[in-house]
């Protein structure tokens, strides 16, 4: 096991999945850029959907999130809890 995921508990993030994989990017570049939270990571293998990329944050965040991809014409697929690392 890796040493720094040992102490490390699962909890419950929000994952955004996308058709394309230029929607996870285009958030990542204006997300960052914005202060948005959250991170573009591969996609989790216990979703079947989208283009292989997934924006990972925290439940407490979607409301924040839904906003920012409406207001910049970001289309998501699915939003999803899991529970993760």
């Amino acid at each position: 096991m890796d040493k720094n995921l040992a102490g490390e508990k699962k909890k419950k993030r929000l994952i955004i999945t996308f058709e394309t994989t230029t929607a996870p990017l285009k958030l990542d570049i204006k997300g960052k850029a914005c202060g948005i939270p959250g991170r573009t990571i591969p996609l989790p293998s216990v979703i079947s959907a989208g283009c292989g990329l997934t924006w990972r944050a925290e439940l407490s965040d979607w409301e924040c999130l839904i906003a920012f991809m409406k207001e910049h014409d970001i289309r998501w697929e699915a939003m999803y809890e899991i529970e993760m690392r």
